[in-house]
């Protein structure tokens, strides 16, 4: 993260809203752009390939290639819900059987890779056991759902960022537990790669909470990041570094487990 590429070929001039790369192949990369139009790329992001423009104005708010199949696409939608193409892009069909319609973020597990959550704006989370054919909804009804991330060593814990602090649920959404943190609005959670116990969240205006404890408590850390939103996280599977990602203004890193923050913008 110390230099950046430019890697555009293909792409139109925009703001790239998602990015997923491929968990079974780390060339296939997707992007979604101006929350429009979804790009494929095969080689690693050299080269980029329009797969879908959402119609009427529709939104698309998240991307997630297959865990055990990589020419199969789930994306949610604003007002069409959730879309998904068996053929890397090239035909969609709705798949929204007690599914609410506006879709922000969604997740899978290898272990169970049939299981799908979906969590929405103003009808909470939803899970499907057959591949999002169908959906039943699991509770958190009351909020918005920006973030869900299954344990990938256990299918069964999942973790909820949402419009009411950050919320877990240790048997597949039978029940959830408010954890005790101080943000309200929570983007993201990342659970600690060589650290399960540890947590991370992001919220407005540059705030990052950390539990070490399996989110019995929080610290609100103090840094010098930007007063932005931060709507992307991610760490490095090697250094275990933090990689954090304030809106407009460019990625932060963290090498000392969220103590420090710097700058990496290179050629960003």
């Amino acid at each position: 993260g110390n230099t950046w590429e430019l890697l555009n070929e293909g792409l139109p001039e925009g703001f790239v809203n998602r990015i997923k790369v491929s968990p079974v192949n780390s060339n296939i990369v997707f992007a979604t752009i101006d929350e429009t139009s979804v790009y494929r790329s095969d080689d690693g992001g050299q080269n980029w390939e329009l797969q879908y423009v959402s119609d009427d104005n529709a939104i698309a708010l998240a991307i997630l290639p297959d865990q055990s199949n990589t020419d199969v696409i789930y994306l949610g939608d604003y007002k069409i819900g959730l879309r998904k193409s068996a053929d890397s892009g090239v035909n969609w069909t709705s798949i929204n059987d007690g599914l609410t319609l506006f879709v922000r973020t969604l997740a899978t597990t290898p272990l169970e890779p049939d299981t799908v959550y979906a969590g929405s704006l103003s009808a909470g989370v939803f899970k499907s056991t057959d591949a999002a054919e169908s959906w039943q909804p699991v509770g958190l009804q009351e909020r918005n759902v920006f973030k869900i991330l299954v344990d990938p060593a256990n299918s069964n814990i999942v973790y909820a960022g949402t419009s009411l602090g950050v919320t877990r649920t240790n048997n597949g959404g039978a029940n959830w537990q408010d954890l005790g943190q101080k943000l309200d609005f929570v983007f993201q959670v990342l659970v600690d790669d060589k650290d399960p116990d540890t947590i991370y969240l992001t919220s407005l205006a540059g705030q990052i909470s950390k539990s070490k404890d399996g989110g019995q408590t929080w610290t609100l850390l103090e840094t010098d990041i930007p007063k932005a939103n931060i709507l992307a996280i991610a760490q490095d599977p090697v250094t275990g570094a933090i990689f954090i990602a304030p809106e407009r203004e460019g990625i932060y890193k963290s090498s000392d487990d969220g103590l420090t923050w710097s700058p990496t913008n290179n050629s960003l």
